[in-house]
């Protein structure tokens, strides 16, 4: 009996065992183990992790969709088949930050977010991507007003009520908004630290295409991880500091400016805390610590959550003996205290990263009490940590906005998650580049209720390339630190060439809207063509027109914001009598009907109405550039039931009106929906902002030349002859001599375009 009872014990024990040891490999296999005690040169750990996530990423290749080609943007889009399974639950209910936090082992990770009803639509498409990649069980959002709350429930995405007065508006408009906001963000990460949980924060406008822990758990020593503003992988893997050119042997333009190569002093891009990791170690509730001290001093009106924590840094950086920071094998930076730093700096000072730790041992204080869970002081307990340990986001796998889509990474689709930052036009701007990117997971309708369509071919570029600088000019702006618009042309030939080219985008772009306007069909828009890039500072872009520290290749492929003021343009669909429009990645999008898959009616467009007969015999379709819209309209006739109808060109094709009534009407649209300006040549942006150029006016053409079985009178009947020359006269290219204008907008310091031609 007793030898029973053994065997009954020891059976027990050795299945509580195996039990332990299970919890054990799930907790490493799920989860970012915790910091070892002591720092090691992790070189061939982290080249076996690699290793191992490569053949996971293999394997999780095999399982997806084969990526959708766009034809007319030569690119590829990511096309995820993973969608929310029976196991991938709901919210119908507060989901509290406590009830998350239970939810998540210990040393597993916290995924929190933050919005407000400004963002409601993109707080939804961050909790659907979130849930696509399987960690919505991890996740909440910190909702900030009633209005966003509701609307989380009702798509069940994981969220709790955190309001405040200051949060109801659009924060990034606010600048005591967007401040609390960081305070918060500050706040709740040091309450999940406390329960012993790692924190991972990502702003509303990340989109999360793969699981991020297997390179989460490469960097397990570091104590904060932080994604940059890097705009070159090759400087970011190499480390280069003095390669700069694409001459030399770095590919990128200018000095490295990723900001956190131990010695290099021209370092400006910033560690960016739209994805932010901090660890439940010491050294991370520390630096978590300081980073609310800074953001919550009443001295620090203007400095936002990013800010604070690129001043904690760059603060820790100078403070080391060395005056730099020291490699801890692949992981990260090591950030040694310096014996002279303060524990608590003075106000208007930039703290220490240990700033505020003995606050962490007092229960009075107001920090102690945010640690809440385990309580601060155990947590905490023992001397204050010596050192810390930053690990930067790769920029390969941590994409920025800029890396995704002006230089197309988007075509490798390694990237992890995307962080849609230098994205001109607000949230209206990033909702169009995730449609484009196939990344907008909400109104399935845009795609489903698809009418007939008309896509068109842009103008191209005709090279050499030109050179990079013009005239050599001292900057002569207000501020001295750039150039006046005028100048700025003479300073970069690239620069006038890529306001040549937009001057033929927009002609081509108008005509499209006529045709389409004429055929009652949803206009694609196409992949345009840039010669420029855009940026506030003006080193940042000129002379040479490409991002400075940027992998860029010119030409490359245009953001629609580089070339119109887009909320405006797309205005243009709201209306009864305006024209629909829809992204350049529409036709390959997978909730697209297969009717528009078919292969798509071409028309031709020729310079001659006997051109066109000729090729109508042979059983094309053929349209004469210059044709009115009753032309239009009886050259593609045949063409009225066909999905997709593509135009070869439609750069000065359109002729004009056949009744005097449509042209008043179009012509009416036009100056509201089609602007735009390159900018800037200057920091003050009205004399750096050079106006693109509108195209000709369309004009009401004689009936008799514009009649459906008049195609050729254009060249046989005088009057209709000289109307044709004096259509393409005007569409020629001119010399762009930008003008201070009479109007009041001069007073600002605005210029105008003078169209002289040459």
């Amino acid at each position: 009996m007793r030898q029973a009872h053994r065997l009954t014990l020891l059976t027990i024990l050795a299945a509580a065992c195996l039990l332990v040891l299970s919890s054990s490999r799930a907790l490493h296999s799920n989860g970012v183990p915790p910091r070892p005690v002591e720092l090691m040169d992790t070189s061939e750990v982290v080249r076996r992790e690699a290793a191992a996530s490569r053949l996971r990423s293999v394997a999780a290749h095999k399982r997806t969709l084969p990526q959708q080609l766009s034809p007319a943007a030569g690119m590829t889009v990511d096309a995820d088949e993973t969608e929310p399974t029976e196991t991938s639950p709901r919210f119908t209910d507060e989901r509290p930050l406590d009830a998350v936090i239970e939810g998540v082992l210990e040393g597993q990770v916290v995924w929190l977010g933050f919005a407000n009803s400004a963002v409601a639509d993109i707080a939804v498409n961050w909790a659907a991507h979130v849930r696509k990649i399987g960690m919505i069980r991890s996740a909440v959002i910190a909702a900030l007003d009633q209005m966003l709350f509701e609307r989380l429930l009702s798509e069940g995405v994981p969220s709790f009520r955190l309001f405040s007065e200051d949060m109801a508006a659009d924060v990034r408009s606010s600048r005591v908004g967007f401040r609390r906001l960081g305070v918060i963000k500050a706040e709740l990460v040091l309450r999940v630290l406390s329960a012993r949980r790692h924190v991972l924060v990502s702003d509303a406008d990340v989109v999360w295409l793969r699981d991020p822990m297997d390179l989460l758990r490469q960097r397990s020593l570091a104590d904060v991880m932080v994604s940059s503003d890097c705009l070159s992988i090759s400087a970011d893997e190499t480390g280069c500091i003095n390669c700069s050119s694409p001459s030399a042997t770095g590919p990128w333009v200018g000095v490295n400016r990723c900001a956190h190569f131990p010695g290099n002093g021209d370092g400006h891009a910033a560690f960016n805390t739209g994805i932010l990791y901090f660890s439940s170690t010491p050294a991370g509730i520390a630096v978590a610590a300081a980073w609310l001290v800074l953001l919550s001093r009443p001295s620090e009106q203007d400095i936002d959550d990013q800010l604070a924590l690129n001043h904690i840094i760059w603060h820790s950086m100078r403070n080391t003996p060395s005056k730099a920071v020291e490699r801890r094998g692949a992981v990260g930076l090591g950030m040694i205290s310096c014996v002279t730093e303060r524990v608590n700096m003075t106000v208007g000072g930039t703290p220490g990263w240990r700033d505020g730790w003995a606050r962490l041992g007092d229960r009075s204080d107001s920090l102690a009490r945010l640690m809440r869970f385990q309580g601060s002081r155990r947590l905490v307990g023992g001397s204050r940590p010596q050192s810390f340990v930053l690990a930067v986001l790769p920029t390969r796998s941590f994409c920025s906005g800029h890396l995704y889509w002006q230089q197309q990474r988007m075509r490798r689709g390694d990237c992890v998650a995307v962080h849609t930052t230098f994205t001109l036009s607000g949230t209206f701007g990033k909702i169009f580049r995730w449609r484009e990117a196939h990344l907008w997971l909400l109104q399935p309708e845009h795609y489903s209720k698809a009418q007939r369509l008309l896509t068109f071919s842009p103008p191209k570029f005709i090279g050499p390339l030109p050179s990079p600088v013009g005239e050599l000019l001292e900057k002569n702006d207000k501020f001295k630190a750039g150039w006046l618009a005028p100048d700025a042309i003479r300073l970069s030939p690239r620069l006038r060439a890529h306001l040549e080219l937009v001057r033929r985008h927009r002609l081509a772009l108008r005509d499209a809207l006529a045709i389409a306007h004429t055929l009652n069909r949803t206009l694609v828009l196409p992949a345009f063509e840039c010669l420029c890039d855009r940026a506030d500072s003006p080193s940042l872009v000129l002379p040479n027109c490409i991002m400075r520290a940027s992998e860029l290749r010119l030409p490359f492929v245009c953001p629609m914001t580089h070339l119109f003021d887009l909320p405006r343009l797309m205005m243009i669909n709201d209306r009864p009598d305006g024209v629909s429009i829809r992204e350049r990645t529409y036709l390959t999008h997978p909730l697209l009907p297969d009717r528009f898959r078919r292969p798509h009616a071409h028309v031709a467009v020729v310079e001659r109405a006997h051109e066109a007969h000729k090729l109508r015999a042979a059983g094309h379709v053929a349209l004469v550039s210059g044709s009115s819209d009753a032309q239009v309209k009886q050259s593609l006739s045949a063409l009225e039931e066909s999905p997709v109808v593509h135009l070869e060109r439609t750069e000065g094709v359109f002729g004009g009106w056949h009744r005097r009534n449509d042209w008043q009407r179009f012509e009416g649209l036009m100056p509201l929906f089609i602007g735009g300006s390159w900018c800037c040549s200057s920091y003050h942006h009205p004399q750096g902002t050079l106006m693109h150029a509108d195209p000709v006016p369309t004009i009401a053409l004689p009936s008799n030349c514009s009649g459906p079985q008049n195609e050729f009178a254009w060249e046989e009947v005088e009057v209709c002859i000289q109307v044709q020359r004096e259509r393409v006269n005007a569409q020629q290219p001119f010399e762009f001599n930008y003008t201070l204008d009479a109007a009041t907008r001069s007073q600002k310091g605005f210029y105008a375009l003078e169209k002289s031609h040459s």
